[in-house]
């Protein structure tokens, strides 16, 4: 998702909504299912200045969260001490 003049917290916000809303247990029939996921998150300008730029840091971010067992990471150096946040 591209989004323009959202806020760390509201990216937050968003991303956990998508994350709560994906990995809700499913019901069908006598059988339950749960899906994981992993999501990452870069704000123009400061994680990159063009759509391009920001989509790949957001990448690596979802990547870095995979390899963290966390569905939601911020793109960033101190990923592991402030933006981890799922």
């Amino acid at each position: 998702m591209l989004a323009y003049n959202v806020t760390r917290e509201s990216a937050r916000t968003i991303g956990l909504r998508f994350v709560q809303s994906l990995t809700a247990p499913i019901r069908a029939g006598k059988h339950t299912h749960e899906i994981g996921m992993a999501a990452g998150v870069a704000l123009i300008p400061e994680d990159g200045g063009t759509p391009e730029d920001a989509l790949r840091n957001a990448d690596a971010a979802m990547y870095r969260a995979k390899a963290m067992g966390e569905a939601l990471v911020f793109f960033g150096s101190d990923t592991e001490a402030r933006k981890r946040i799922a």
